[in-house]
């Protein structure tokens, strides 16, 4: 229970937390601070009153009512974050216990040029990272400035080596070498900048006259101040400001963007030195340290920019081809940028959004261009089965980008050559180092398999619901795939029913690529030639949805449905919703039927490749008895592009799929329903329906793709066939 809390814990103050905070903060205007809304502290001003000029009873500690609850939550933070820190030390675990540290300030850290700052508050709480570093016992008591001056540490004499962090920090590195003092010292110099932009926003939000503003604020610069004067938090002092300002800010961000590259990139080495990161630990602070950077100062120009030149850098013009430590170091920078890139773009997005007082953002979203994915389609051309640390790399940018397809093309090409060469070379064949490599890439391949890939229906005209539903599942950490895939004729879906796939079969290209929905805002015939272009073999419109329906059909589940055997004909945008759900089930049935005639190696290749293309397994109880003995059913969950999903859809999509009935069809997760139509109790987290509408999400097993596919044609609406 403690580990499941600590985990849970870890989870809110590493991710969740920051991404809560940044929704919120966009859409509470009475947070948002306007510069003519400051007071002079030299003027003999009463804070006490709002920016409307009313008075407001103050609550203890000369915080406003208003403030309350913001301060609460605040408060339960701070605690949360105590406990979670507090829980690793005792345990001995002091690297979980600085991977909460970083995890928070990485998940925090401003975006100065995206992020709308001071009029938006900064995500990164100083009392939460206090509490995050303070030692057992600490009370928080806030010193006069001379008092501060009196308990700040003496670095001359090496006192700041006292604090658990920065000590923790050196002895992950495996040694107290003259080098790792230098590497924790960079690394820590990273860390110190987003705190130190963090607190000089605070401050300026803190001179505010809105108390609702300035109290938050307030309590923010105390900690502040306190964190400078702290022991434990001595590493800020590794970075000093004597003014903050936004063009020191950009300079400070572009040194260490230049120092933590110029090892690795020799256009960047403005020093001389050998172009050669030795360890993988200094690689790895140059990868955390040009993170920080980019994510702080925001400018996502320079983000491609960094990544052209890691891109030009990998092609052999700047090193000498055997030079592989060079080479493996440079694309330590590459998930980096992709972190940075995929926050950046995120925020940029919001922030576009948040100017745009029109409604709709589908002309804002077509200005919006995808300058990553080509740089790792390039860098992707330049492997080989060999290349390890490039596959490692690229590999963690399409989790990054919850890129599915590509993940899946990628391990479609390396999975079954790491797995044989691991195999085939079990002896000396291979160096220890060269199998720690390809032993880590495939662990990375198969940690991969456990998060779900959703499929999304997406229409080519809405690229603004894409951004939005690719920011969630950002957010979610899901992988995407385009879910509609191509139609099979009549003919061709009689004769796959009940099929197995043998490996020969299966066609790369077309298993990892989906298509856009089919847009009903056209002409019959237009509709007609969609459909045209993706059907494999012959066929019509009607194989797949009647031209009319009877609405009256309905009564038996909707008792508000019209009455009367009248026939309506069927829509030009409910046929085209239809056959992007129909290509849909065709792409489930095809990830989801089993592979037989293969070897035991290429069994096994191909269910770890199939786990790309699901979202989980339902393990719960059989429906049926016949079943009882049944093994646990792989599934796909498909999603309109409008969906908006739940915090820790991840999490609650496997506690649905315990109880989720492993012989089950169908489990809607977006709908509505008639007021009239029940939902009986199943379980916990299960009911069983009487009638719903809507195809917003949902769950499928492959023989619920098969008996959708094979009752076709779709008669009226979709969802109400369904």
């Amino acid at each position: 229970l403690a580990n499941r809390i600590s985990s849970s814990l870890d989870v809110e103050i590493t991710r969740v937390w920051a991404l809560t905070d940044r929704s919120s903060n966009l859409n509470t205007p009475s947070i948002h601070f306007h510069p003519a809304d400051v007071f002079d502290p030299n003027d003999d001003v009463d804070t006490s009153e709002t920016r409307n000029g009313e008075s407001e009873q103050q609550i203890p500690g000369s915080y406003s009512a208003k403030s309350y609850n913001r301060l609460m939550t605040l408060e339960e933070r701070v605690a949360h974050a105590r406990i979670a820190t507090l829980v690793h030390r005792r345990d001995g675990d002091w690297q979980k216990a600085v991977e909460l540290v970083v995890g928070y300030i990485v998940s925090s850290a401003p975006t100065l040029k995206v992020a709308n700052h001071p009029k938006l508050p900064p995500v990164l709480s100083l009392c939460i990272l206090e509490a995050l570093i303070a030692p057992e016992g600490y009370v928080p008591i806030n010193n006069t400035e001379n008092e501060a001056k009196n308990h700040l540490p003496d670095f001359k004499s090496g006192e700041t080596t006292k604090g658990w962090f920065y000590q923790q920090v050196i002895f992950l590195f495996d040694s107290m070498s003259q080098e790792s003092h230098k590497s924790a010292f960079k690394l820590m110099q990273a860390l110190a900048f987003p705190v130190h932009v963090a607190g000089s926003v605070w401050k300026e939000r803190s001179m505010c006259i809105d108390d609702r503003i300035r109290d938050i604020a307030q309590v923010e610069v105390a900690a502040y101040e306190r964190l400078k004067s702290s022991i434990d938090a001595a590493w800020l002092k590794f970075l000093q400001f004597d003014e903050m300002t936004e063009e020191l800010v950009q300079k400070v961000g572009h040194d260490f963007l230049s120092s933590s590259v110029s090892n690795v990139l020799p256009e960047n080495n403005e020093h001389g030195t050998d172009p050669i990161t030795s360890t993988r630990q200094s690689s790895l602070v140059s990868g955390m340290t040009c993170l920080l950077s980019l994510l702080t100062i925001g400018d996502f120009d320079e983000v491609i920019n960094l990544c052209n030149k890691i891109l030009l850098t990998l092609k052999g013009g700047k090193l000498d081809n055997g030079d592989k430590k060079s080479r493996n170091a440079c694309l330590f920078l590459l998930p980096a940028c992709c972190y940075a890139y995929t926050n950046i773009m995120c925020r940029k997005w919001e922030t576009m959004k948040l100017g745009n007082t029109m409604g709709r953002h589908t002309a804002s979203a077509f200005a919006v261009k995808d300058l990553f994915s080509p740089i790792l389609d390039s860098i992707t051309e330049l492997v080989n089965l060999d290349d390890w640390a490039n596959i490692d790399a690229i590999a963690q940018c399409c989790v990054l980008l919850c890129d599915g397809r590509r993940l899946l093309r990628l391990a479609n090409n390396v999975l079954p050559h790491a797995i044989k060469t691991l195999m085939r070379n079990s002896g000396a064949a291979i160096s220890s180092d060269e199998r720690s490599v390809i032993s880590r890439v495939t662990s990375l391949f198969v940690d991969a398999c456990e998060i779900p890939t959703v499929r999304v229906i997406n229409l080519k005209r809405r690229p603004d619901r894409l951004l939005d539903f690719m920011a969630d599942a950002a957010k979610e950490q899901l992988l995407v795939i385009k879910g509609p895939a191509k139609l099979r004729s009549k003919s061709q879906v009689k004769k796959n029913a009940n099929a197995i796939v043998s490996p020969s079969s299966i066609d790369v290209n077309e298993a990892c690529s989906g298509y856009d929905a089919f847009d009903g805002q056209c002409g019959a015939d237009e509709l007609d030639d969609q459909l045209l272009e993706r059907l494999a073999g012959d066929g019509a419109l009607s194989d797949f949805i009647r031209a009319k329906w009877r609405p009256g059909d309905l009564r038996a589940f909707d008792r508000e449905a019209r009455n009367g055997n009248e026939l309506v004909a069927t829509s030009i945008t409910e046929r085209a919703c239809a056959l992007s759900h129909i290509a849909s089930w065709m792409g489930v049935e095809q990830s989801l039927s089993p592979v037989v005639n293969a070897g035991e190696v290429d069994g096994y290749e191909q269910k770890v490749i199939r786990m790309f293309k699901i979202s989980g397994f339902a393990r719960g109880p059989a429906l049926l008895h016949k079943n009882t003995d049944m093994e646990p059913a792989p599934v796909c969950v498909v999603l309109e592009d409008d969906a908006v999903l739940a915090d820790r859809f991840a999490e609650r999509l496997s506690s649905l799929l315990e109880e989720l009935p492993r012989d089950f069809h169908f489990c809607s997760l977006g709908y509505s329903r008639p007021k009239t139509a029940p939902i009986v109790d199943f379980s916990s987290q299960l009911g069983i329906p009487s009638c719903l509408w809507y195809l917003t999400g949902y769950v499928l097993s492959l023989e619920g793709a098969r008996h959708l596919i094979q009752s076709l044609p779709v008669t009226g609406p979709v969802d109400s066939w369904m």
